[in-house]
């Protein structure tokens, strides 16, 4: 897919002009900007390419690659702000050479460029309510970047994302029926929309999720594990869990609630027990697989 730019404002009518940049790679930022000189600017403003960094496995990624926890990630928006106005927005996905290292021409002026750097499924933006809603969301992340664009500054620059999500794990730890074909997960509030300009979600919901089981699961116990995420605020919050699975005409063969289930933004929340016998709820630990992660036992 090519990239798409939208330019909201004549002033910012000087992105054909873009020039491309080598980012050395030992940059590293401060304050908000590496301290690699620039050269000559367009009148109109500076070019600047960003080296997007994160939770991502760069060491290891090709050219135009931005991987998380094994899974690349399949869109990037950077979105222009001078005062409350939306200059100009870019949407880039792994097609895109520029991918992992957008380049984008800056007016002479002070910006907030807000990045998000995604792979939920069929995200939908808004501008004028400033939001990215994803019909699946999955791993994402974000950054307010601010910079005051003057003929001297940098035009290469690192720009560090923080993760914007939450993740629930569910592990069935009883023997799992021959027959069984999905598991269906659903929270009582689930995020699925982001204010890329606060980098906060918008508006939970409940939401229900399907997965498919393989047959080759029907036997084995503690094997059969499942993660949905959600976007998620930076403070903790909770709420309940239903897990329910079912055969191939759609017969419940088991059932379990989890209450008040703990979430917090890059955490994962890890719910374990029996789905399928009579069983009793024990206490919860902590287990750090990404930042600390939640574990539990329904």
């Amino acid at each position: 897919m090519k990239k798409t730019i939208f330019v909201l404002t004549a002033a910012a009518c000087m992105m054909a002009a873009c020039e491309k940049l080598d980012v050395p790679e030992a940059n590293e930022p401060v304050d908000n900007e590496d301290v690699v000189p620039g050269g000559d600017s367009p009148a109109e403003g500076r070019t600047f390419t960003f080296t997007i960094k994160g939770d991502f496995e760069n060491e290891m990624k090709t050219r135009g690659i931005l991987s998380a926890n094994g899974s690349n990630m399949t869109d990037l928006w950077m979105f222009d702000y001078v005062g409350d106005e939306l200059v100009q927005q870019l949407h880039l996905t792994p097609s895109d050479e520029d991918f992992d290292a957008p380049t984008i021409t800056l007016s002479y002026a002070s910006h907030h460029v807000y990045i998000v750097v995604s792979r939920g499924d069929t995200p939908t933006v808004d501008a004028d309510a400033h939001t990215i809603a994803w019909e699946k969301v999955s791993d994402t992340f974000w950054k307010d970047y601010t910079i005051d664009v003057t003929s001297t500054s940098t035009k290469n620059r690192s720009c560090t994302l923080a993760r914007m999500v939450t993740k629930l794990k569910i592990t069935p730890t009883d023997e799992i029926p021959a027959g069984m074909a999905s598991m269906t997960v659903v929270p009582s509030v689930w995020y699925s929309c982001l204010d890329y300009k606060t980098g906060e979600p918008v508006a939970g919901d409940a939401v229900e999720r399907v997965i498919s089981v393989p047959s080759s699961y029907a036997g084995t116990s503690g094997q059969l594990a499942t993660s949905i995420f959600s976007l998620s605020p930076a403070t903790s919050w909770s709420t309940d869990v239903t897990v329910t699975a079912k055969d191939g005409d759609g017969g419940v063969l088991g059932s379990v609630t989890m209450t008040a289930v703990p979430f917090v933004r890059n955490r994962a929340t890890e719910m374990s027990g029996g789905m399928f016998a009579e069983h009793s709820p024990v206490s919860l630990t902590l287990d750090d697989a990404w930042s600390d992660a939640y574990v539990g036992e329904w």
